[in-house]
């Protein structure tokens, strides 16, 4: 990320990052995704690069949601880098998603941009395809992702062991 800002000059990048859980609840139930059972070859030629440490660890995980869990935490750890960057904004979903005319507000005054006048009413509107299954209209300040996600008990807690493993618990904690 740090080299893109460099090279391109970039004055606004903006990171989505969305709690785990919701991504791996989503991706298990979306026909898109299809299921996975072991950990990808990315995954764990990332792992044995920047943390060899855990390289056994990761070769035993087993399960969709551990191998998901993984693959977004090795995401998220990858743009780390860029977070302290000036020109580079953390947008969180679920902030996007509860309070969108001031999420909107503080990315277009970041970007230096006018926002469009219609901009919440638009963003408030599920996709058709999402409308089935999202939580998007039953989020409140209290709305809890990792109970919402519909996952099982272990599922929670395989997830939870990866977050852990790679040191991502403050960054999950704010993403409610």
């Amino acid at each position: 990320m740090p080299w893109l800002l460099k090279a391109t000059n970039l004055s606004c990048f903006i990171i989505v990052i969305r709690n785990p859980y919701s991504v791996i609840s989503s991706q298990m139930k979306h026909s898109e995704f299809e299921a996975v059972d072991k950990v990808s070859d990315y995954d764990l030629e990332y792992i044995s690069q920047h943390r060899p440490d855990l390289i056994e660890w990761v070769r035993n995980l087993s399960g969709e949601p551990a191998s998901r869990a993984l693959t977004w935490a090795i995401d998220q750890v990858a743009t780390q880098a860029a977070w302290g960057h000036p020109n580079v904004k953390l947008l969180h979903y679920e902030h996007l998603i509860r309070d969108p005319a001031n999420s909107f507000a503080e990315l277009f005054d970041f970007c230096s941009v006018t926002p469009a006048s219609d901009l919440e009413a638009t963003v408030k509107k599920p996709s058709r395809e999402a409308q089935s299954w999202s939580t998007v209209g039953n989020w409140s300040e209290d709305f809890d992702p990792i109970a919402a996600s519909g996952l099982e008990p272990q599922d929670i807690d395989a997830v939870s062991e990866v977050i852990d493993k790679l040191g991502l618990n403050q960054l999950v904690s704010e993403l409610r």
